[in-house]
């Protein structure tokens, strides 16, 4: 009995990038939001923030790795849209672990540890590690909507006067 094997991709044939693209479109589009909306975890510290965006950099370098090995150079685009993602995520990344000093110097939110409470508009203050001598007490001013355990930031001022100084 003859066994017929079909090739999977022959040379002339293009990859198919298909499924590729159907995830990193609306993931691009997602992280291009959250440059505006960022979700915050625990407004209380920075560090989980952090992490959580760094991992999501990191998996896309590493998937952009892996879509150049398995398809080279057919997949320029693709790997563009997916360092796209890396450098979104990646900019959170910056601003709140770099920019910004750890944890809010003054805030309001639900002190409930509930995840599941109602959500609530807060605000946290934001000491700059490298503030604009210009701007009299520079600080970082965000608007949320959330609990404090989860919350998306709907207004940054990032030339904010700190409020005990009459801002």
């Amino acid at each position: 009995m003859a066994e017929t094997h079909l090739p999977l991709e022959t040379k002339n044939e293009k990859p198919n990038l298909h499924r590729y693209w159907r995830f990193w479109i609306p993931a691009a589009v997602i992280l291009a939001l959250m440059v505006k909306f960022p979700l915050r975890i625990d407004l209380r510290e920075s560090t989980l923030d952090g992490l959580f965006y760094g991992s999501i950099s990191f998996g896309c370098l590493v998937m952009m790795v892996r879509v150049y090995w398995r398809f080279g150079n057919d997949a320029h685009r693709l790997m563009a849209i997916i360092l796209l993602c890396a450098l979104l995520s990646s900019w959170q990344v910056i601003d709140m672990m770099i920019l910004r000093e750890e944890g809010p110097s003054a805030h309001t939110y639900a002190s409930s540890s509930n995840i599941f409470e109602p959500l609530h508009d807060g605000w946290a203050w934001y000491n700059l590690r490298f503030p604009d001598r210009n701007i009299m007490c520079h600080s970082l001013f965000e608007q949320y909507v959330g609990n404090h355990i989860l919350a998306i930031a709907y207004n940054i001022n990032r030339e904010a006067t700190w409020f005990a100084c009459g801002g």
